[in-house]
């Protein structure tokens, strides 16, 4: 087709809504309408494929054998066709490591195609061989089974999460609609061919099958890497998928249902052969299968969104186990046709089946292709060959035909209760899906776990990298740690002090009292950092016997030694050394809040409870003191610390205690179920954050004339308040896995906000899960230049902090209107201003604003002259600088090297190491730059950790670019 064909089409389409329909009626975008329908004929011709082949199979076996043998024989067709099935699959599995996806995709059914011709050449040969019309019985049910596999793993690379549950089942519809079309074609092609000859009909389909999964690769791009250049199947990677918890459940419902389908489809054939003569029995087969057929395409195209979208995937797979329990209850009492029929109907006329493949797909890639493979090619052929076995067995015995029921619904209650069980799991699938990212664990593990491991670390050792290297020791297997102690303990005598600390921490793992001396040693290093990591080895390989010891440490003039001694004594020293640290934390409650609420926050005891509370309420201390015992109240989890935090929430507080509210809240920790009450005050709080987040999201929306820094300040409040509220709602329902998605909300790539949605879904009633959808999309544009008066009037009664914002922007921007404006308070005026000027320098710019109030109370503002030095080479480095005004020179051996002006940092690093400077700083003009002390900033980040993730990528950024310059040089 020329491109003015295609135009002309293109047009057509456009003309009578083609797009809009789909979009309308099965909910597919218009960007997607073309990937969607060459997987849905690529699954027609599957289907089509193996209605051919099977009915080609069973046509030629059934006249080789006697009626009154199928009791005995079927049963052995479901054992021999599930161990080809699983030598199939592992032979695909070993084919992994060598070939890509799309070659395995396009080799299968080449292989399968060569071997139709095979076989018909050989039917002619040996026309009178029962084995061989059995195992071609056997083996077009293997075919037709490993297709499906791969056509599902294939569209996994192509469709994220909620994508697949949207469009699996418009895709899958091409098996309802490739049936009747591949029975028809057959009926068609027989009057002109004998049966034999459809073989070479199944070869054609096998050829389109090839050509559209070609075409899908060269014109569709994959949402996740679709290359299979994986490592070969390793015990390693075994053993993690079957001690996985998740997995272990998703087998062992294919497995029941595996059962269940060989279980009702024997009972409907023997029920069947016993009440119909043979042309009834033809009739009926045809009119059920036909029916089943119109079932799968008015379930696909009518029900399937409704269902998929309504129920959810855990749901939608408990549909067929209590249709089993209604269907075998009906049969057991009347053990009638129209029940056994019935249950092959439910069998093949529900969702479960791709329901059951995307609980797959929060797993990450490597994992999902083996874990898939498995299921599909070892438990359920094992299950078919547990059941071919059982219905072997029972043959031998003279049964009610109703057994066969009554074993179907005691696995259908299993089925069940596993399903049931599964829900918190997925949960946690879809919660790990969104934070995993970085070099995989488990191929470091299957590193170490070769042959050689000493030879390994000794490498790592040996390396010039050793402190990039060092981190990878972590991942080594507890065994293969022990028996190379003696490089560990060498690793101690190391001249870096990161190498140190690592093999301190290795040793913390793997050694016994033997190790102590050397560890000993090191517990009086200059360091304190090494101080620190020894105790923490110390007390981990003595228990008890060293609290008398680390005791000496716990007034260590090191604020490392000391928080280091107490947390780990407390935690691995027994009875006496807690009732002594206890002690020591209520004095130091006294006069060292800060410090003694960081280890409490890490011990988490609730002894400590009823004098945090004492602390936080006395007015003394300071707001960044306050916010480090809030923090501890949180994570000692009780119903009183609870309601101080929400109380907290409630009030019109400052914007520093109302962030420490926040973290408070999420380091929550409570194991217990909540009572009436609190859940009562719970709700009543999402309610209100929900109608808040609405206000500010509409005059969000309304902003579009408003300058793009002043729309971040609002923006981030967004996120902080939604933050608040998927926390409450964590705690509330009891699903601490959504905590994860509050680090996601700004990321709006398909894949995470799809998995992000399912994890809600599958945490949440259904209303609330619609409430929250709302809020998470992603706005579109801006609706007007400046907010309406009714929503300025919103926002002035959110919290002090976005009235006084508020404020600022209605005078800046000269906004006019009939309304009361609250009194302005130039406090939090100037903190704006300030703020405003950050998010214009690169290293504060992804701060939130709520954690920049806490920056802007240690700047300090000073004037440099020109000519005047800010500071000189070699110099100890203690501050960072930003220029507000002005312009500065940076001299490197008496060169300038550089000129900086307004917005831009130097001296960053000083806040990280203290080192002396590497060049001088030189006023070219009058200026005014704000100052950070590297004191302060610690302080900030010892009570704002979340500051320093938002800022070391920055860091690492500019590190990157000196390194690539002086590489150029």
């Amino acid at each position: 087709m020329n491109s003015s064909s295609k135009q002309g089409l293109s047009t057509s389409l456009n003309k009578i809504g083609i797009h809009r329909l789909f979009e309308w009626i099965f909910n597919i975008r218009k960007e997607e309408l073309f990937l969607v329908h060459l997987f849905f004929f690529y699954i027609i011709l599957i289907s089509m494929f193996y209605t051919v082949g099977s009915t080609t199979s069973v046509t030629l076996f059934l006249n080789k054998l006697p009626p009154k043998m199928l009791p005995k024989i079927l049963p052995w067709i479901y054992i021999v066709n599930a161990f080809a099935m699983i030598l199939v699959t592992w032979s695909y599995r070993a084919l992994l490591h060598l070939f890509s996806r799309i070659t395995l995709v396009i080799g299968v059914p080449t292989f399968f195609a060569i071997s139709f011709i095979l076989f018909r050449q050989s039917l002619s040969l040996f026309s009178h061989s029962n084995a061989l019309y059995f195992f071609l019985f056997v083996w077009i049910e293997t075919c037709g089974m490993f297709l499906g596999i791969i056509s599902f793993s294939y569209m996994g690379d192509f469709f994220n999460v909620r994508d697949a549950r949207r469009l699996y089942g418009y895709i899958s519809g091409g098996t309802g609609v490739g049936a009747p079309l591949g029975g028809s074609f057959a009926i068609l092609l027989l009057r002109y061919i004998p049966v034999i000859d459809l073989l070479y009909v199944c070869v054609i389909l096998l050829i389109s099958i090839i050509g559209i999964a070609y075409v899908i690769f060269k014109k569709a791009v994959p949402v996740r890497r679709q290359t299979i250049n994986v490592q070969k199947p390793n015990p390693i990677l075994n053993k993690k998928i079957i001690s996985d918890r998740y997995l272990r459940k998703i087998f062992f419902f294919v497995g029941l249902s595996a059962i269940c389908t060989c279980m009702l489809v024997f009972q409907m054939f023997i029920v069947a052969g016993r009440s119909l003569d043979e042309v009834h029995l033809a009739k009926f087969f045809a009119t059920l299968f036909s029916l089943i057929g119109i079932a799968e395409l008015f379930m696909t195209f009518v029900l399937a969104r409704i269902i998929m979208q309504r129920f959810g995937v855990i749901k939608n797979l408990l549909i067929q186990p209590i249709l089993f329990v209604f269907g075998c209850i009906g049969f057991i009492i009347h053990p009638m046709l129209i029940f056994a029929a019935g249950l092959k109907f439910v069998d093949s006329a529900t969702l479960t089946g791709i329901s059951r493949e995307m609980l797959f797909l929060p797993l990450s890639n490597r994992i999902r292709i083996y874990s898939q493979s498995l299921a599909n090619g070892v438990i359920g052929p094992m299950a078919t060959v547990l059941a071919g076995s059982i219905l072997v067995l029972l043959s031998f015995f003279s049964i009610p035909i109703q057994t066969y029921s009554f074993i179907i619904l005691i696995l259908a209650v299993f089925w069940i209760i596993d399903v049931m069980l599964m829900r918190a799991d997925y949960r946690k699938a879809l919660a790990q899906s969104l934070t995993t990212m970085g070099k995989d664990p488990l191929d470091l593990k299957r590193l170490f776990a070769k042959s050689g491991a000493d030879n390994i670390i000794s490498g790592l050792i040996q390396n010039d990298n050793i402190t990039s290297s060092i981190g990878f020791l972590k991942y080594l297997p507890h065994e293969s740690l022990k028996s190379t102690k003696p490089l560990i303990l060498s690793m101690l005598q190391h001249e870096k002090m990161e190498v140190v600390i690592e093999a301190l921490n290795l040793l913390a793992e793997c050694g016994d009292k033997n190790d102590s001396q050397p560890i000993l040693s090191l517990m009086t290093n200059d360091k304190p950092e090494i101080q620190a990591a020894a105790i923490y080895a110390y007390c981990r390989i003595n228990q008890e016997d060293a609290y008398p010891i680390i005791e000496k440490y716990f007034n260590s003039e090191h604020k490392m030694v000391a928080q280091t001694s107490l947390i780990n004594g407390y935690q691995y020293c027994g009875t006496n050394a807690r009732a002594a640290i206890s002690q020591q934390l209520y004095s130091l409650l006294e006069n060292k809040v800060a410090m003694a609420t960081q280890v409490i926050v890490e011990i988490g005891d609730a002894a400590f409870e009823e004098k945090l509370i004492n602390v936080f309420n006395d007015k003394k201390i300071s707001e960044k003191e306050r916010y480090t015992v809030l923090k501890a109240i949180g994570k000692i989890g009780s119903d009183k610390s609870l309601f101080i935090i929400l109380t907290l929430l409630s009030s019109q507080t400052s914007k520093m205690l109302l962030n420490a509210a926040v973290c408070a809240l999420e380091s929550f920790s409570h194991h217990k179920k909540l009572p009436a009450l609190q859940l009562e005050q719970i709700s009543q709080h999402q309610n209100n954050l929900y109608n808040k987040i609405i206000a500010l999201k509409t005059a969000y929306q309304e902003m579009g004339d408003i300058s793009e820094t002043l729309r971040q300040l609002y923006y981030d409040e967004i996120i902080f308040y939604m933050r608040v509220l998927f926390t409450l709602i964590s705690i509330r329902y009891n699903a601490i896995e959504l905590k994860n998605i509050t680090s996601n909300f700004i990321n709006h790539e398909e894949h995470i906000a799809s998995t992000r949605l399912e994890l809600i879904e599958a945490s949440v009633p259904r209303k609330l899960f619609y409430q929250l959808r709302n809020l998470l999309q992603q706005s579109q544009g801006f609706k007007q230049d400046i907010p309406s008066l009714n929503s300025l009037k919103k926002l002035f009664t959110i919290d002090v902090w976005i009235e006084q914002l508020t404020i600022f922007l209605i005078e800046s921007h000269n906004i006019l209107g009939d309304f009361s404006m609250p009194q302005k308070n130039s406090h939090y005026i100037d903190y704006i201003n300030t703020i405003l000027f950050l998010k214009s320098v690169n290293i504060f710019k992804d701060v939130p604003a709520n954690y920049l109030v806490s920056i802007v109370e240690i700047i300090q503002e000073q004037t440099y002259y020109a000519g005047e030095y800010l500071f000189r080479e070699d110099e100890v480095g203690d501050s960072l600088f930003i220029i507000r005004n002005g312009k500065v020179k940076i001299i490197q051996n008496e060169k300038e090297i550089s000129e900086m002006g307004s917005g831009e940092c130097f001296g960053e690093l000083s806040l990280l190491d203290n080192l002396p400077r590497s060049a001088s700083a030189l006023a070219f003009e009058d200026s005014l730059l704000l100052k950070i002390n590297s004191t302060d900033f610690n302080d900030i980040l010892n009570a704002y950790p979340e500051v320093a993730q938002c800022m070391l990528h920055v860091l690492a950024t500019r590190l990157r670019e000196t390194t690539k310059k002086l590489t150029d040089i």
